[in-house]
């Protein structure tokens, strides 16, 4: 019998600046060496300090996909509302219902220096 490997998911660690734009490059999905299709599915993200969430991104609202690649955004007006520290995330996919993380990891928070 042949090994099935269920684990789709992608560890991705960030950091970034408070009061900064949070926009990193687009993340691209390839799974057996194929695009990951986003199509009639939706995708969601929460970020969470300490086990509270502290956001929640949705496609349309700080989430965009494009073909396989996912780009996230936070305003400089919302992370300039984080303490400097480190937060956890997971992102979602979720087609009728199977819910999938795909992707998780931290996003360290550092303090700016320009006020």
């Amino acid at each position: 019998m042949a090994d099935i490997n269920l684990d789709r998911r992608a560890e991705v660690n960030w950091t970034g600046v408070r009061g900064d734009t949070f926009a990193p490059a687009p993340v691209e999905f390839i799974i057996n060496d194929a695009p990951e299709v986003f199509a009639g599915s939706s995708v969601k993200a929460q970020i969470r300090k300490n086990g509270a969430q502290v956001l929640e991104l949705t496609e349309g609202d700080g989430i965009s996909i494009q073909d396989n690649k996912i780009q996230y955004n936070i305003s400089a007006a919302k992370t300039a509302e984080w303490a400097p520290a480190v937060y956890e995330y997971d992102v979602q996919k979720i087609t009728d219902e199977i819910v999938a993380t795909i992707q998780y990891g931290t996003i360290k928070l550092i303090q700016d220096k320009t006020i």
